[in-house]
């Protein structure tokens, strides 16, 4: 690598090299950092999708309250991953920037992954449960009065609930507020019972990991997904197959409502490599899951999972509910317009009625109560639980995901679980799985778990002194 001249940055305190990536990083987090969206579109000035990026870029500066960069990673003269902790929410992340080695230096792409505190700016010596629960009170504080959470917060350690809250509005129209108890959309998360109904299937011979998906669909349309990919590839995203959203699914998402309408929207998708070579997020690949649970139990996919999935755990108040019905304490999703900053409904924006995949709906408490049945095995014999549970692939955020569960270590503790994310849903279950903690949060604004999920991490997984 060459020899790096500096530049000094005001906003961050970082000394930034002169390449064509140093200066472009600085300008760029100038503009977001000042929330002028004038600025933004000026550093993005004659590249292709200025407007789509610019937009995305506010929207970013609006959900993290702007970027401070605490140290550079990695430097070349097209390329920068640097340490940054963001002004509002507080998280740490890995902020990565390419540009156009060519004359232009147009940017060619920015990623974001979250990141571990560095060990000079970990806060040491474990906090009670009490001062636990009064600092995660004062940081939602922090968020509700700037907009930027409404939904409910529930941490249980060893049993017993430490700290629990929600805030903002359930719905906008009617002003009712949001509960402890109300149900919001999962995303994602779904993915945890559709896995642990293969694994419940697996345990009976019903079914094996190895199996192909035309064992179960052999009237499934294509013939690649047919005859290549397995059970075991679906579950660990490692089929190949993509994530459904595309013209077929805004074109069909308002007829859905049983798993077999979903496989038309999938059904033409070509795998994107080889079976079993790489990982890549897959919501297809879980709703071909879907409908093998109904090949291979006999069963409705909806009706299993009530009876095999959320009675044994005591969910209540979780299914995949129809939202042309009326469901009651019930929260709309609402999502904030990146071009005028005001918020709607996301009602039109996701299918009729979740499946597989995600979707669907729950409680903070009915996450919880899942959480203990699966900690406790009541839900798949201890051997399944561990072998579903422990991550097989390196996911790009830098976790590991396993068999519809990610399995991530912070500092030596483990945490399984899943999150789930859509405009205007936001939700996350963190089981810390040796240390006694559960962390639920759900949100029905953009992006809303997420910080609030990992201050209560920081709050409790610290050094010692």
């Amino acid at each position: 690598m060459a020899m790096l001249a500096i530049l000094f940055l005001a906003v961050t305190q970082v000394q930034l090299p002169t390449t064509p990536v140093g200066r472009k990083l600085d300008s760029w987090l100038q503009a977001v950092n000042s929330g002028d969206r004038a600025k933004i579109r000026a550093v993005h000035a004659g590249e292709k999708d200025a407007a789509r990026y610019t937009a995305g870029d506010a929207m970013m500066g609006w959900e993290t309250g702007g970027f401070d960069v605490h140290a550079i990673e990695q430097a070349s003269d097209d390329e920068i991953s640097v340490l940054v902790h963001t002004r509002l929410t507080e998280m740490w992340l890995h902020l990565k920037m390419r540009v156009d080695a060519g004359g232009s230096h147009e940017i060619r792409g920015i990623g974001l992954r979250p990141a571990d505190a560095p060990a000079d700016n970990l806060e040491r010596g474990q906090l009670d449960d009490a001062e636990i629960a009064r600092r995660l009170d004062t940081f939602i504080d922090k968020l509700v009065n700037v907009g930027r959470f409404s939904g409910a917060v529930l941490l249980v350690h060893n049993g017993k609930t430490v700290f629990e809250r929600a805030v903002g509005l359930a719905s906008r129209a009617w002003n009712a507020p949001n509960r402890v108890d109300t149900k919001f959309n999962l995303g994602s998360m779904n993915k945890m019972f559709t896995a642990v109904a293969i694994g419940q299937l697996l345990e009976r011979g019903k079914l094996k990991l190895d199996d192909k998906v035309g064992r179960y669909l052999p009237d499934f349309p294509n013939v690649d997904v047919r005859e290549k990919v397995t059970i075991r590839q679906l579950l660990s995203h490692t089929s190949g197959m993509g994530s459904m959203f595309g013209p077929k699914f805004e074109e069909k998402k308002l007829s859905i409502r049983e798993v077999r309408d979903y496989l038309p929207v999938i059904a033409e998708e070509k795998l994107q490599f080889e079976p079993g070579s790489k990982w890549a997020y897959s919501n297809s690949g879980f709703v071909l899951l879907g409908a093998i649970v109904e090949k291979a139990s006999g069963e409705n996919y909806f009706e299993y999972i009530r009876k095999h999935v959320y009675a044994v755990a005591g969910m209540k108040d979780t299914d995949c509910y129809d939202v042309d019905r009326d469901v009651p304490n019930m929260a709309v999703g609402y999502t904030r317009d990146e071009d005028d900053g005001t918020w709607w409904s996301n009602v039109f924006l996701h299918v009729v009625r979740g499946g597989p995949a995600g979707g669907g709906y729950s409680t903070v408490q009915d996450l919880v109560r899942f959480a203990n049945a699966l900690r406790n095995d009541k839900l798949l014999k201890p051997a399944t639980t561990r072998e579903f549970t422990t991550g097989k692939s390196e996911t790009p955020g830098g976790g590991h995901y396993a068999f519809g569960f990610g399995d991530d270590n912070v500092r030596g503790h483990r945490i399984v679980g899943h999150s789930g994310g859509f405009p205007g849903i936001s939700s996350n279950l963190d089981i810390l799985w040796n240390d006694g903690w559960m962390i639920a949060v759900m949100a029905n604004v953009d992006m809303g778990a997420a910080p609030i999920q990992m201050k209560a991490r920081e709050l409790i997984i610290r050094e010692p002194k």
